[in-house]
Order: structure tokens, then sequence, then C-alpha cells
């Protein structure tokens, strides 16, 4: 889901980040209903543990990150 976020992220500034850039941007520029999915997938990411993501949220967030083109 981080990937998505850094592809979404180049998309819209023309820029590489990190997982840890993306999902801090990420935060900011996707719907508020994705918020609080993206920081729990960035403190998963920066504490290296496996998160316990909700699968419908995230695949809400992956699809509308693929109708964001």
């Amino acid at each position: 889901m981080l990937n998505g976020c850094r592809v979404l992220a180049f998309r819209s500034e023309r820029r590489v980040m990190s997982k840890a850039e993306a999902a801090e941007w990420g935060r900011s520029f996707v719907p508020p209903r994705f918020c609080s999915l993206v920081a729990e997938a960035g403190n998963s990411y920066a504490s290296r543990r496996d998160g316990d993501l909700d699968r419908r949220s995230a695949a809400a967030l992956v699809d509308w990150i693929m109708a964001s083109r």
C-alpha cells in the first residue's frame, strides 16, 4: 500500500519518495477516510513489524489510487 502512495506521490509531485516519506505525504493527500490507514501502514513500516491492516480499507485505498490517474 505504501508503494501505491509512492506512485501517487510521483504522479502528483514528480518526485521519488521513500516509503516513510510517502506515508507522511499520503496522510495529507488522501481522502480523510484513508488517513489513519496510511498512518498505520507508515508506523508498521517504521517499526519493522507486520501491521494488521484492514484488508477492505486497504483495497478501497488501492482502488482510489488507481482511479486517481
